[in-house]
């Protein structure tokens, strides 16, 4: 059985709303990135997947994080 258009129509608007939520989260990134680096110096790309996890500045962001990631 196929999905109905109504079915169709909603996994298309949240697949929209989930692409502005990465747009949205990647921003976010990079401000608390550019915090961070203020006081403590310029980062690598991998030192800052490291802080995202791992980092109580960054706790609030993996919130947004967890947000991208549904489906």
């Amino acid at each position: 059985m196929g999905e109905t258009p109504v079915a169709t129509s909603e996994r298309a608007r949240l697949r929209e709303v989930r692409l502005k939520i990465l747009h949205l989260h990647k921003a976010l990134l990079e401000i608390e990135r550019k915090s961070y680096e203020r006081i403590h110096g310029t980062i690598n790309s991998g030192e800052l997947l490291q802080l995202a996890i791992n980092h109580p500045q960054f706790a609030w962001l993996r919130l947004v994080s967890a947000l991208a990631r549904a489906n």
